[in-house]
C-alpha cells in the first residue's frame, strides 16, 4: 500500500500534505498553503499565488519500508 507525500518549501516554512493518491496529497498540501495565507499573520501580506499546485512535488511512500533522502533503502 502506498501513501503519497506532497511538499514544497518557502523561505521560512516547509509545507506537507499526505493522501491516498498523488492528487489528494497535492490538494491537501495546497489547501494548507491557502489556510496559511489567510491565518499566519493577519498584518503580513502573503500572496497565495506565490505557490501553485504545479509547484508542489509529490512522491509515493511504501508502507513498511525505510527511506533515506526520499529513496527506499
Amino acid at each position: 500500500m502506498n501513501l503519497f507525500r506532497a511538499h514544497f518549501d518557502t523561505r521560512h516554512f516547509e509545507f506537507e500534505g499526505y493522501g491516498n493518491t498523488e492528487e489528494q496529497a497535492r490538494e491537501v498540501c495546497y489547501a494548507g498553503w491557502l489556510e496559511h495565507c489567510k491565518s499566519y499573520n493577519p498584518n503580513a501580506e502573503v500572496d497565495p499565488d506565490y505557490v501553485s499546485k504545479d509547484d508542489i512535488a509529490v512522491y509515493a511512500i511504501q508502507m513498511g519500508k525505510a527511506y533515506r533522502d526520499r529513496e527506499a533503502i
